[in-house]
């Protein structure tokens, strides 16, 4: 950096080891750039509100010279986005996807892919065991773009084929929350053979299926990538998962928006 730029980044929550790896990259990258990153987060999916007025207080009473932005809705924050550019604050989409035609730049992975990665891999498992598969979906919160597009590219995969899609379950990517959706699943739908969804939907999946008795008979794949879904991969106890390589995403966010200021 030519200068000590400040920076502010904004992301939904801290609540899982996804977000803690953006931080973790943020940090880092602010670092080794010789810049200041002050990060702000929401608390969860379910708290737009409180996001949106981090943003107003970011843009009209802190006022960085750049912000990145991991936005919970991708509509929401345009007006905002607008009041940063017209202050001369570029702001940086990192990860969910905003569509305002205001933002400096984009730094995102297709989350279809990753949804159409993890249902052919459900695709392969059922061609080998040569049976119908049944498979409850956790794809997150309702609401988010990145939820949407891993909903669509793991359904769209799936359709016509012998592997049933059950649910999808929406719900915040909070453990508790996963956990209430999952056990319902379970309670009310017979022969689940695999549990897919969101990295925490996975990482609880691994201690309930064993608590109930059912890792021999339920398998648990993620759509995307965290340190607790690389630790029970190598446990054997999750199936697979693709990644999006979030702390890279983040790393590239610093820089872009580095390189724009």
């Amino acid at each position: 950096a030519r200068q000590p730029w400040t920076v502010a980044a904004i992301i939904p929550h801290l609540k899982d080891d996804y977000w803690v790896g953006v931080v973790f990259a943020f940090i880092e990258s602010a670092q080794r750039l010789g810049i200041s990153i002050e990060i702000f987060e929401a608390g969860g999916y379910g708290n737009l509100q409180i996001q949106k007025e981090l943003m107003e207080h970011v843009v009209f009473n802190l006022e960085p010279d750049g912000i990145i932005l991991s936005a919970i809705s991708p509509t929401d924050f345009d007006d905002l986005i607008e009041d940063a550019r017209d202050r001369g604050i570029p702001v940086v989409d990192l990860i969910n996807g905003l569509q305002s035609p205001n933002i400096a730049a984009r730094i995102d992975s297709s989350y279809y892919d990753n949804g159409k990665l993890a249902a052919q891999y459900l695709l392969d498992m059922q061609s080998s065991q040569d049976r119908p598969i049944r498979v409850a979906w956790f794809p997150g919160p309702l609401g988010p773009g990145w939820v949407a597009a891993g909903d669509a590219g793991f359904r769209e995969t799936l359709e016509g084929s012998r592997v049933e899609v059950i649910g999808p379950f929406f719900g915040d990517t909070g453990h508790a929350t996963q956990e209430t959706l999952i056990r319902s699943a379970l309670a009310d739908y017979q022969g689940i053979d695999y549990i897919a969804g969101s990295t925490v939907t996975a990482e609880v999946a691994v201690s309930l299926v064993r608590d109930l008795g059912l890792d021999d008979s339920v398998q648990v794949l993620s759509y995307y990538y965290s340190a607790g879904v690389h630790r029970s991969l190598l446990r054997g106890e999750i199936e697979a998962a693709p990644t999006d390589r979030q702390a890279d995403q983040a790393r590239m966010a610093v820089d872009t928006l580095v390189r724009v200021l």
